[in-house]
């Protein structure tokens, strides 16, 4: 029988349903007494003797138990073919005599009713209804399930009743063989006489032999038990569709009216192969059954493997295939044709995409067959050993051969009873099966004595109940253990300093180098922690580096290993000593003096210990590190390394001839030195031209013309470039964008290395330095030469005295920020990383005493000379001239005032002060830089202060004359002021996003500054071409605004003046009371510009008093329109109006 297709059969079952009062009724079995026959057959009582020699006796037997306590047998589940009754029937007797368990039998020949069987379902066979529900599962254990065909059905019982469907939990130990088979002495014979391999499909190919002379003919089979092709599945066009498609056979198959594609069968028995189609006396008959099994798969191997087949379903399959000598269809385990020791005919390798495809020409697929247990089987028997385990691991561990198998079904044939076959096995093969159930407590190498009833491994085997084998959990091993009982095995956890990643393991393993355990029963050892190291196998500790060093990562093995930490270095000749890395030592973990010194580490690029750029060290003390002037000068890198051929500490100074750029060292030419002597010669000539041009623009006056407006821009723009150099001076980092201006800082001290200065006086800083502090000095000595030699030239181009005074201090104030920032040079040191000082514009030059320090006490005492006599000097000049100039304006000593003029004229009369704070504003700034040289935000902060004090003071004051340049000098200080503050940003470590964003504020800020100079200027420049050009009226841009003619102005004035005469005195200081504070402050400001500007000196006043009375009443004329209430007694009012401006000019006597 075939088993793979589900058939009708009989039904075994238990024999009595329990009724609602507990008794047992037969009515619902009444339709099964056929069965029971069948099983009384299967089963005969004389079998159900003993078998094995030590059988548990029935007496002795035990039942499951459902929760509330029903018994139940065992059930077992046969498969109702010759295998199947074979291996139920081994089951049952080990489970029955051996583990003395109860056992009931029930079966189908449908596979997939075993499923549903074990599911718990109560009509497992009903393919209409299971009969699937709550109820308790009667069936616990199938075997030879075929797993593979039945995937999916098993697959959608899981999803119907995951809780209840069953387990598949083993294999059997051979396949499920579907395929094609010839008898064995055919094949034997095909190759004794020709040679031929008929088990092997490529023997069968009509062109090369003839293996119709092996076979039985076509004609010589009875139509009459073969079945019509009308009949099978010959006749199904979606399967004849596929073998069109794969083959391209179209003389195989025929198009029936209907549409339908069915097979081509000549004489309606047989389908003819396309090599013998021809010729049916060259066809071999292949004979199969029920429908028409596999009779298309075998229509397309035929075809494709020029195979000469005539192919037929017998209607009595198992009588026409013994009367024929065929190549016939056939399945393994089977007892059908044991006996003729049939041999498959072998095709390629079962191809599953090409079987889903539709096509079959590679061999079918095997099936594994498997053992299928319930869910609840342990829930059923929870006072048995783990749950019963025993039945469980019996159908786990079950085995068998394929040949043992067919050597049992052969005996069947031979007609012995299934039971009987069974039980000779059993009793023949003990060693063979007795290792599917052991005895619980004999444990091997990898297993251990463990106790169901405490749910742990015990030791020893003094307490036998509910003892079990269990693998050895991981962290523990297998140890050997001998009792009176024989020889198991225990398990016991891992000591410290071993481990065991596995279960089931006979020894631990001892913990490898760079690793250890401290515990017991562990898993794993554990890798040394970063800092440890352990060179030893077995540890359970590890060893830890020396101080200051750690390792590079996790389990490490040796010492060698450990190496300092980022931050320090390896200073140690033979052994480990770590030494701190200071500022501008570049030192990554496991760094190494010796690979500094080398410039290179066998580690890789990352382990490389270098200086930073921007730093620098000698070869001969490699950790003492100087900071350079900047990034170009040092590259870093090994120790004694300097860009080009600069040389000294800190890459300072270079080679005779040569100049530094500022960004390489370049060769001194000739032209270079020329230039400088011309350069300089020009410079003392153009101070000379400078006092002529001052001269012609020294007229005095109140009103701010074309060339005061140039003058004052150019002072103003000047003062802020070297306020920019000072800020520059700063030792806050700036952006690579900017890093030109910085260059600004080196012109305000007037050193000009970059410049080539070097090719003319050499490259002795102290030189440097000596020759910008003599500048100012040099000046105005050269001023007072020029004025002593034009004695002997004509008079108007002789140099008088007062205007000599002037020119120096015009060129004293112009570059009074730069004289201070030279003057206070010396005294602003920075600290290098390895604790020395050097001078911030000149780092060769160390500060205080020691090896490196000679020129520095000259260098200090040329700069305090400077700071006393020129910048503290001048200083106190300027307050002294803003003091006593209105003593000399009161007495007329125009000498003095014009000696004083770049101080007086250049702001109005009131704010003539501001020039002291203006003054004040450089000093104060390099101070700054002075007192914080190593801490840029107190340099910051500092700056800020300042230049928001001096931003208020020009906002307040608006010293100027004209509106311009206060909104200029405002708007610079400003800028100035908001580039300082952002220079904070740049304090911290910045990410890349905000370093950019950082970068491109102080770009804008460094670009609004530049644009208001430019603006500045070109509008001064505009003005003056202005009015070189003819232009008479005001410049709207330098007043900001348009003014009214002064004819209108003055006429308004004399009216107002007129009110103010006829007004008498209470009813004025009424109206003064009632002002405002800011009102009052008006009034007094234009009550003193008329007293100075507006009305004439004391002897002009006298005379015009006189003629007063004369011209009052023309005044009165022109303004009476605009007066509210003319006056009535102009007499009188002319007498009191005169006395009125009497009494006034006392009175602005007493207020001047």
């Amino acid at each position: 029988m075939f088993m793979v297709v589900a058939t009708s059969g009989f039904s075994l079952s238990r024999c009595s349903v329990k009724t609602a009062d507990g008794s047992w009724s037969m009515a619902k079995f009444l339709p099964n007494i056929i069965a029971l026959a069948c099983l009384a057959w299967v089963f005969p009582k004389k079998v159900r003797a003993a078998c094995l020699p030590d059988a548990i006796p029935e007496s002795q037997r035990r039942h499951l138990s459902e929760k509330d306590g029903t018994p139940y047998p065992v059930g077992v589940w046969i498969g109702e073919w010759a295998s199947g009754y074979i291996t139920a029937s081994i089951i049952r007797i080990i489970i029955e005599e051996r583990m003395g368990y109860h056992a009931n039998y029930s079966g189908s020949p449908a596979v997939a009713d075993a499923l549903y069987a074990l599911a718990g379902c109560s009509q497992p066979k009903n393919e209409s209804d299971r009969g699937c529900g709550p109820s308790p599962t009667l069936h616990h254990l199938a075997v030879e399930y075929w797993a593979d065909t039945y995937r999916t059905e098993y697959l959608q019982l899981q999803l119907e009743r995951p809780t209840l469907a069953p387990v598949e939990i083993d294999f059997m130990g051979y396949i499920g063989q579907v395929g094609h088979f010839i008898r064995r002495e055919t094949q034997e014979q095909a190759f004794n006489q020709d040679g031929v391999a008929l088990e092997f499909y490529r023997g069968w190919n009509a062109s090369w032999h003839q293996p119709s002379k092996y076979f039985d003919s076509l004609a010589s089979i009875d139509r009459n038990q073969v079945d019509l092709c009308s009949n099978s599945l010959l006749m199904m066009t979606s399967r004849m569709e596929d073998y069109l498609r794969v083959t391209g056979d179209e003389a195989g198959v025929e198009r029936l009216p209907n549409g339908n594609l069915v097979a081509m069968c000549a004489d309606g028995h047989f389908w003819l192969a396309p090599k013998c189609r021809a010729a049916n006396s060259t066809c071999v008959p292949y004979l199969t059954g029920g429908s028409g099994w596999r009779m298309d798969e075998v229509m397309v191997k035929a075809t494709s493997f020029s195979m000469p087949l005539a192919l037929g379903s017998a209607k009595v399959y198992e009588v026409l295939l013994r009367q024929t000598n065929s190549v016939f269809f056939w399945w393994t385990p089977d007892v059908t044709f044991v006996d003729m020791m049939p041999v498959a005919v072998a095709f390629p390798d079962f191809d599953f995409n090409a079987w889903q495809a539709g096509d079959k020409r590679t061999s079918p697929a095997s099936n594994r067959l498997s053992k299928l247990v319930s869910q609840d089987l342990s829930d059923l028997a929870p006072d048995i050993a783990a749950g019963l385990a025993l039945p469980v691991e019996l159908v786990e561990n079950m085995r068998l051969s394929i040949q043992d198998v067919n050597d049992m079904l052969q005996q069947v044939q031979a007609g012995d009873s299934y039971e009987a076959v069974a039980c000779r096995w059993l009793q023949q093969n003990p060693g063979s099966w007795e290792s599917w159930a052991p005895d619980k407590s004999r444990c091997f190498a990898g297993f251990g004595l463990y106790s169901a009833g405490s749910m742990d491994f015990v030791l020893d085997r003094s307490n036998p109940v509910l003892l079990e084998c269990k693998p050895c959990r991981s962290g523990s091993y297998s140890s050997r253990l001998d009792d009176a009982s024989g020889t198991t095995h225990v398990c016991l956890p891992c000591q410290p300093g071993t481990s065991q990643p596995s279960g089931a393991a006979e020894f631990c393993e001892p913990c490898p180098l760079g690793e250890f355990q401290n515990n017991s029963g562990t898993e794993s050892c554990v890798r040394c922690p970063i800092g440890e190291y352990q060179n030893q196998k077995g540890s359970s500790s590890c060893v830890r580096c020396p101080a200051r060093s750690s390792t590079l990562g996790l389990g490490s093995q040796s010492y060698s290993d450990c190496g300092c930490l980022p931050g320090y270095i390896d200073v140690g000749p033979s052994s480990l000593s770590c030494a701190e890395c200071s500022e501008g030592l570049e030192c990554p973990a496991l760094s190494k003096l010796s690979d500094l010194l080398a410039g290179s580490t066998a580690l890789g690029e990352d382990f490389l210990p270098q200086i930073t750029p921007g730093c620098y060290s000698t070869r001969q003390k490699p950790l003492e590190v100087f900071r350079c002037k900047d990034t170009d000068r040092c590259p870093g890198g090994p120790p004694g390394t300097c860009t080009d051929t600069l040389g000294s500490v800190a890459c300072t100074t270079c080679p005779d001839g040569h100049f530094w750029t500022g960004t390489h060292s370049q060769r001194c030419s000739a032209w270079m030195r020329g230039g400088w002597v011309l350069g300089i010669l020009l410079a003392f000539m153009l101070l000379s031209l400078a006092y002529y041009a001052m001269a012609k623009m020294s007229s005095r006056t109140n009103k701010a013309t074309p060339a005061y407006a140039t003058t004052s821009a150019f002072s103003i723009t000047a003062s802020m470039v070297q306020t920019l150099g000072v800020v520059s001076m700063m030792t806050v980092k700036v952006p690579a964008q900017l890093q030109g201006i910085v260059g600004l800082r080196e012109i305000v001290v007037l050193n000009l290395e970059n410049l080539a200065l070097g090719c003319l006086i050499g490259n002795e800083s102290l030189v440097h330095y000596f020759l910008s502090a003599s500048f100012f000095p040099s000046a105005v000595c050269w001023l007072a030469l020029c004025h002593f030699v034009s004695k002997t030239l004509p008079w108007k181009y002789r140099w008088t005295t007062h205007k000599t005074r002037n020119m120096v201090g015009k060129v004293l104030q112009t570059g009074f920020e730069t004289m201070s920032a030279i003057s206070l040079v010396p005294l602003t040191c920075y600290r290098h990383p390895n604790g020395t000082y050097s001078v911030l514009q000149y780092p060769g030059v160390f500060c205080g005493s020691g090896e490196h320090a000679a020129g520095h006490p000259a260098m200090l005492a040329v700069g305090v000379l400077l700071l006393l006599v020129g910048v503290v000097g001048f200083i106190s000049v300027c307050i002294y001239i803003v003091n006593a100039a209105p003593r000399w304006a009161a007495r007329n000593e125009q000498h003095r005032l014009d000696s004083a003029q770049f101080l007086v004229d250049q702001f109005r009369l009131e704010s003539s002060w501001y020039q002291v704070p203006m003054l004040l504003r450089g000093p104060l700034l390099s101070l700054t830089i002075v007192l914080t040289t190593d801490h840029p935000p107190s340099q910051v902060i500092s700056l800020t202060m300042t230049l928001a004090a001096f931003v208020t003071l020009v906002s307040w004051a608006r010293p100027w004359k004209l509106p311009l340049l206060n909104l200029a000098d405002g708007l610079l200080s400003l800028s100035m002021l908001m580039l300082v503050a952002a220079s904070a940003l740049h304090l911290g470590v910045l990410d890349v996003s905000m370093r950019d964003f950082v970068d491109t504020v102080s770009v804008v800020m460094w670009a609004s500054l530049g644009m208001t100079m430019i603006l500045l200027l070109l509008a001064t420049a505009s003005g003056l071409c202005y009015r070189a050009l003819g232009g008479q009226r005001e410049v709207c841009c330098f007043n900001l605004q348009t003014l009214p003619l002064s004819q209108p102005l003055a006429t308004e004035l004399r009216a107002i003046a007129l009110e103010l005469a006829q007004m008498d005195q209470e009813t004025m200081c009424n109206s003064i009371a009632c002002l405002a504070v800011y009102d009052v402050r008006l009034l007094m400001k234009c009550m003193s510009l008329l007293a100075t500007e507006v009305v004439p000196d004391a002897e002009s006043r006298v005379s015009q008093r006189k003629t007063g009375a004369a011209h009052l009443g023309e005044i009165t004329e022109l303004s009476e329109k605009e007066i509210a209430e003319p006056s009535k007694a102009e007499g009188s009012s002319q007498d009191q109006s005169l006395a009125n401006l009497e009494s006034d000019d006392e009175m602005t006597q007493k207020y001047l």
